[in-house]
């Protein structure tokens, strides 16, 4: 994937996150107030089904990029999409970003990113 290409995917993704922000802190805080997880995640993705989590947000009924999923460290642990090893970092990482979306794009390369609460 071209440089410029990924860093349109990401802007997009950012948009995204930002225009349906309320929704997603509600979404990420129930999933916290209702002891299912210290450590919700949002799955960003261009799939139909991914098998993770659960659907939030169908890009076709919103009319957005990327469909949407939510999910748990644990459940990432569990899949062995975050190892054994990485999980005591991944929750210091989490910690330090308390006004941040923590989100996992899936896509060819990959990566957990951290993206602001919208203001």
């Amino acid at each position: 994937m071209l440089l410029e290409e990924k860093s349109s995917r990401l802007q997009i993704l950012e948009r995204e996150i930002k225009r349906k922000g309320d929704w997603f802190i509600s979404a990420t805080e129930t999933v916290q107030n209702e002891g299912v997880s210290n450590y919700p995640i949002l799955i960003a993705h261009q799939n139909a089904e991914i098998g993770i989590g659960l659907v939030v947000i169908d890009s076709q009924k919103e009319n957005l990029y990327w469909n949407y999923n939510l999910t748990t460290l644990e459940e990432l642990a569990t899949k062995k999409i975050i190892g054994a090893d990485r999980i005591d970092d991944f929750r210091h990482l989490y910690k330090s970003k308390t006004d941040h979306f923590c989100v996992f794009l899936l896509e060819e390369e990959s990566q957990f990113i951290f993206i602001p609460y919208p203001k």
